[in-house]
């Protein structure tokens, strides 16, 4: 092998630039980052994420002469690429569809064009906040559970739920293959495939019948954990992120056993216990989304609701063109119409970078 092996890579693409650019395969410690997700921002379309293995093995016995040795060891590349999807939506309001009656309103206005025109009013700042407030749970919908190849749920297929109140919200998924999607495309048995754990209980054909039994919240995070790739388990970022049922059930077995523990709040607010030293993720407000899905329209019972990951936020990463666009609401009025608009836009994609470096259960 040449030292830099570079045949796996597409060097027609816009391909990294740098060495700084590489991800160098993981030993046993990176830097603590986000919670959740690392986030690298300036990412544009087709954009190329190179990963450098490790050397192997080095280290031979001098010879008897002064010819040098050598073990022949190289790195060999890899790449994977980023493709931000973008994600937009318009709130709009004509104010005059408001009822005449809201006194929250037209108590405040004092001239005739406020009838219309809200800007600046605190009607304006609520809906300002409200489209903010709804930026952060799409995020993670479409980070976790996006999925291209989304689609209704049939009698013979899971899929989004076939009813009234769901009808058309394959559009809220389908923009980029999430962490969820890339896990099942790469859950397999060979050496380079994502390790997973089975649980049985997904198979139920009713909601009861996928429930935990006491003390399967302990053998799915162990079995996990036994599931992972040594440099996994010996990076100290490395944290269970677990659907609310799994979470739950390990802490009732807790309680049973009479085991010292502490619930803690991360600073986003989900809740968080740990396992062997590693932390364990409530994720049930992420993970939201996950009740849209039905294994099948016959049984209507739920997705792979039983889920567990054991990974780090730097192999789950998330890209963005400027994560400030995240957080920014545009707000403004068109006289014409008279109607006031409130919009957002972000570009986002995600990655499992590695798959030595997750452990999954479902």
């Amino acid at each position: 092998m040449a030292a830099i092996d570079v045949s796996n890579l597409s060097l027609n693409a816009k391909e990294a630039q740098a060495f700084s650019e590489f991800v160098i395969e993981n030993t046993f410690n990176s830097p603590e980052l986000s919670s959740l997700n690392t986030v690298f921002t300036g990412v544009k379309m087709k954009s190329q994420v190179v990963f450098a293995s490790q050397f192997g093995k080095t280290g031979l016995g001098a010879g008897s002469d002064c010819a040098r040795v050598s073990s022949g060891a190289g790195s060999e590349l890899t790449e994977k690429f980023w493709e931000p999807a973008g994600i937009e939506d318009t709130i709009t309001l004509c104010q005059k569809d408001v009822n005449g009656l809201f006194k929250g309103y037209y108590n405040k206005i004092e001239d005739y064009k406020q009838n219309y025109e809200i800007e600046g009013s605190d009607e304006a700042t609520f809906l300002s906040i409200l489209t903010l407030e709804s930026i952060k749970p799409a995020i993670e919908r479409i980070v976790w559970l996006g999925d291209k190849s989304v689609a209704v749920a049939t009698s013979g297929t899971s899929g989004i739920a076939d009813t009234a109140e769901l009808s058309g919200d394959t559009v809220y998924y389908e923009e980029i293959d999430g962490i969820w999607a890339q896990i099942f495309d790469g859950v397999g048995t060979g050496s380079t495939d994502i390790s997973r754990y089975t649980i049985a209980e997904n198979t139920g054909t009713t909601t009861s019948a996928q429930a935990l039994a006491a003390g399967r919240g302990i053998t799915i995070l162990e079995n996990t954990l036994q599931n992972a790739d040594s440099r996994l388990r010996s990076d100290s970022n490395a944290q269970f992120y677990v659907s609310r049922s799994v979470f739950d059930n390990y802490v009732n077995s807790l309680v049973d056993k009479g085991a010292t523990y502490d619930i803690a709040i991360m600073e986003n607010g989900l809740q968080t216990v740990s396992y062997k030293g590693y932390k364990v993720i409530n994720m049930e407000t992420v993970w939201i989304g996950l009740n849209d899905f039905v294994d099948n329209t016959v049984n209507n019972a739920g997705y792979n609701p039983n889920r567990c990951i054991l990974s780090t936020p730097q192999n789950l990463p998330v890209a963005t063109l400027n994560e400030d666009d995240m957080s920014d609401v545009e707000s403004f009025y068109e006289q014409l119409t008279r109607t006031n608009y409130l919009a957002y836009g972000f570009s986002i994609d995600a990655m499992v970078a590695k798959n030595e470096m997750i452990s999954v259960a479902y």
